[in-house]
Parts: C-alpha cells; sequence; structure tokens
C-alpha cells in the first residue's frame, strides 16, 4: 500500500528487490593548493542507465500519489569548474563557478503515456573577498541558477542570491560586523525580492574575562520570505512567516 511520506503526498515502493545494471564515467582536474596564488578544479561525470526506477503519478489539487515502476535508459551528465585568484596588489581573491548538469528520464502522471523529460540546471556566480590586511574588510558574492523543465512544453525558472558582508576592527577589543543578503526569483509575479541585513557588535571589556554583544537582527524588518521552485509536475511556491526585527544584548564572563 501507500505510505505517508510528505504533506499530501503518499508514496510506494517497488514489488521486489532489484539491481539496476548501469555505468558511471567520471574525470577531474585538479591545479594548484590552498596555498597558492591560482587554482582551479574541474570535473566532469557521466551516469548512465539501462535500467532505473521511475514512477507513476496522480496528481490531485488535495493530494498526490506516486509509485515506482522499472523503466530502461537514463543519461544523467553534469560539469563543474571552480576557480580560485589571488591579487596580491588589492590584497584580495576572487573565486569564480559554473556548473551544469543534464537529466533525460522518463516518467507518467495522472495516467498519461511514458512522457520523456529533459530536465537541465546552469549555476553560475562569483565572490570577491579582501584578505584582513586593514580595520575594514568585506565579502561580496553573487550566484545564478537557470532551471529549464523541458516535458513537451518548456518552463524555465531564473534565481539569484547575492550577499555583502562587512566587517570592521579598529582595535583588537572592538569590532562591528554587518550581513546583507538578497534572494531574487524570477518566476514570482509580484513582491520577488527579499532583503536582509543582520549588524552584530562585540566589546571585550576585560579581554579574556568579560565581553559585550549587541546583535540586531532582520534590519529591514521583512515579514515573509516566498520562494519558487519548478520540477517536472509543475510548480511549487512556499511562504514563511519571519521573526520580526529584534534586539539582543549578551554578556559573557569567563571565571
Amino acid at each position: 500500500g501507500f505510505i505517508l511520506t510528505s504533506y499530501r503526498h503518499f508514496g510506494r515502493g517497488y514489488a521486489t528487490f532489484q539491481l539496476l545494471p548501469g555505468s558511471y564515467w567520471f574525470t577531474g582536474l585538479n591545479y594548484g593548493g590552498w596555498a597558492d596564488a591560482f587554482s582551479l578544479n574541474a570535473s566532469f561525470f557521466l551516469n548512465s542507465s539501462k535500467e532505473y526506477l521511475s514512477t507513476n503519478s496522480l496528481v490531485d489539487s488535495n493530494y498526490s500519489l506516486s509509485e515506482q515502476i522499472l523503466l530502461d535508459g537514463k543519461n544523467f551528465v553534469g560539469a563543474s569548474v571552480n576557480m580560485n585568484q589571488y591579487l596580491k596588489k588589492l590584497s584580495s581573491s576572487i573565486r569564480l563557478k559554473l556548473s551544469y548538469n543534464r537529466n533525460e528520464y522518463e516518467n507518467i502522471i495522472n495516467n498519461s503515456d511514458l512522457r520523456s523529460l529533459n530536465i537541465e540546471s546552469f549555476t553560475y556566480g562569483g565572490e570577491f573577498k579582501s584578505i584582513l590586511t586593514s580595520s575594514l574588510d568585506f565579502n561580496i558574492g553573487t550566484e545564478w541558477v537557470r532551471s529549464v523543465v523541458n516535458s513537451g512544453t518548456e518552463s524555465v525558472n531564473l534565481d539569484n542570491s547575492s550577499f555583502l558582508d562587512l566587517i570592521w576592527q579598529p582595535s583588537a577589543n572592538f569590532n562591528i560586523s554587518l550581513k546583507n543578503e538578497r534572494y531574487y526569483f524570477g518566476s514570482l509575479s509580484s513582491d520577488n525580492s527579499f532583503y536582509f541585513s543582520d549588524l552584530e557588535t562585540r566589546y571585550k571589556v576585560i579581554p579574556n574575562k568579560l565581553t559585550l554583544h549587541f546583535l540586531a537582527s532582520n534590519i529591514w524588518d521583512t515579514d515573509s520570505f516566498r520562494n519558487y521552485t519548478i520540477n517536472e509536475t509543475g510548480f511549487n511556491s512556499t511562504n514563511f512567516r519571519l521573526l520580526p526585527r529584534y534586539f539582543f544584548l549578551k554578556a559573557d564572563y569567563r571565571f
């Protein structure tokens, strides 16, 4: 029978134990190390399955059912590149990253014929970070994720997340850090950008003895957060209620 696996979703596995033949190829390149000014990591893989477990699903407005079925022929391919470069004149480092994944398989939904699915995701981004040479340091970065689901009709989604962290340390006993984040969901029709900022200060009144902390969380007083994802059966949007802006004062004392 079916068992409850998540909210309003019931699933059933395959009736018998099944060994699934397939092949997996992987190749990678590593150049440089953590102590080098330049480093590069690249990889590529291909996972090919002669037989695989897919799903036969029934999707209703109030619930969904899915059971595993055995099908032939599945391919999953992916590649990624990560690069790090230390910029001596700027006392900073830069990081770039790229990745691509493609999954090809079939499934059944709402008593349809076998549907051919092609799911792709492309991720790219970068980061720029100062290397603790002054009282003010920063770290800034962004990442874009483009997802495409093709099941006869094409669905495209583009998301972005960015951040900016600032640290000011005028003395060994006092520092201030400000963390900022932005999230963007391109497929949301309205209110598709969300901003968050947290401020934290620390002061060592008596070094190694008494330290005071002050925290201001959710400075922009964002009251909700909503995301958006797409998959082979449609899309999903979830709304989260958030804690309102608050302030927190703490003291640490070591005996």
